[in-house]
């Protein structure tokens, strides 16, 4: 299950996580007290909330969510580039 969690205690309200997610599945709650997840659905699990968090407050948890079916299945292949011969 694919999962966000956040830390509100540690959560200063800066807005980064927000404004770093290409979709729109963050944002602040009517209050503009806190950071909620508005649709996990839209999620893209680029992890970009996290890693733009100045206070290291929020976690996208995605172990149990990778190892399903439906995870493996939007995974591309990706071949090995060959690699150029070296004559000159």
């Amino acid at each position: 299950m694919l999962k966000i969690q956040i830390d509100h205690a540690l959560c200063n309200l800066c807005g980064h996580c927000i404004a770093s997610c290409p979709a729109p599945c963050l944002g602040f709650d009517e209050a503009e007290t806190k950071v909620e997840v508005f649709d996990l659905d839209l999620c893209l699990i680029c992890r970009n909330c996290e890693i733009h968090c100045p206070k290291d407050c929020l976690v996208v948890d995605f172990a149990e969510w990778e190892a399903t079916r439906e995870f493996r299945g939007m995974v591309r292949h990706v071949p090995a580039q060959r690699k150029l011969s070296e004559s000159g």
